[in-house]
């Protein structure tokens, strides 16, 4: 997914982001595999990345690490603020998160 994401043109200046849900299925080594994926989306060139919920927080450190900016938030309620104030015109923008947790919550804001 980010590959698709990454081969969208983001015009005038867009950003790749990533909102990154927590990863539910994953079992014992759920935070490792998370910290995994921020340091590939980072060296991959997702410009932003935002991780939601729990295990995520290892995502989050895991891309800035390696060189990506990134921000962790508690709940999808959260992300949707976050994108609200942040999107900006171009922007190509990736939602991807186990169906638990409910990251469509996050899309709602952008509609209020």
């Amino acid at each position: 997914m980010v590959d698709a994401l990454l081969a969208m043109p983001a015009p005038d200046g867009g950003r790749h982001i990533v909102v990154a849900g927590e990863m539910l299925e994953l079992g014992p080594d759920g935070e490792a595999l998370h910290r995994a994926c921020g340091e590939a989306m980072a060296k991959r060139g997702v410009d932003f990345i935002v991780g939601v919920r729990g295990l995520t927080e290892a995502l989050v450190e895991g891309a800035k690490q390696s060189g990506a900016e990134a921000t962790f938030m508690a709940t999808p309620e959260e992300a949707g603020a976050w994108l609200k104030a942040n999107l900006r015109a171009g922007d190509a923008v990736l939602l991807k998160a186990s169906r638990g947790v409910r990251l469509e919550r996050a899309m709602a804001a952008l509609s209020d």
